[in-house]
């Protein structure tokens, strides 16, 4: 009961004073955090804690269970988010993106690929509701982008 009457009160004071705005971007700092310190595992070795890579595949601060690619393909929605709405004032945030598609593919996960795919098309659906001509450039820009990327991986990636 307990449980309820909180997530009621986290949901009143999200509505409140830009709050919304304020943990989505939180929550994209973190995200961001978490990439950063599983490309910096996945090219020396151990992440910035001292976590090591297990099984060739990268995880980060989650990296004893290798759940960092699931999180981040629920959150990718939310990050893709963030980098749409503040891409004109910084532009580097688009550089953001690559890192987060490698580490989610890095991850060496099946089913956070399918999860990640599965969350792309939703924020797809969202983003073609939002503005139709907008979306058909975002995804035209965007396929060759991750057929690239995952090209690469593949072919480089041996797990």
């Amino acid at each position: 009961m307990n449980r309820a009457l909180i997530a009621v009160f986290i949901i009143e004071e999200v509505k409140k004073n830009d709050a919304f705005n304020h943990l989505v971007f939180g929550i994209a700092i973190i995200v961001s955090f978490w990439c950063v310190d599983a490309l910096f595992q996945f090219f020396v070795g151990v992440d910035i804690f001292g976590y090591p890579m297990r099984d060739g595949s990268v995880g980060g601060l989650f990296s004893p269970k290798g759940t960092l690619p699931h999180v981040l393909a629920i959150l990718s929605p939310v990050y893709f988010e963030i980098v749409r709405r503040h891409h004109s004032k910084h532009r580097y945030l688009w550089l953001l993106l690559l890192i987060f598609f490698s580490i989610v593919f890095l991850g060496g996960k099946r089913t956070a690929w399918i999860m990640f795919l599965s969350s792309c098309s939703i924020y797809g659906i969202y983003l073609f509701y939002l503005d139709r001509s907008a979306a058909l450039k975002i995804f035209l820009t965007f396929i060759p982008v991750v057929v690239l990327i995952l090209g690469l991986l593949v072919t480089q990636y041996q797990p």
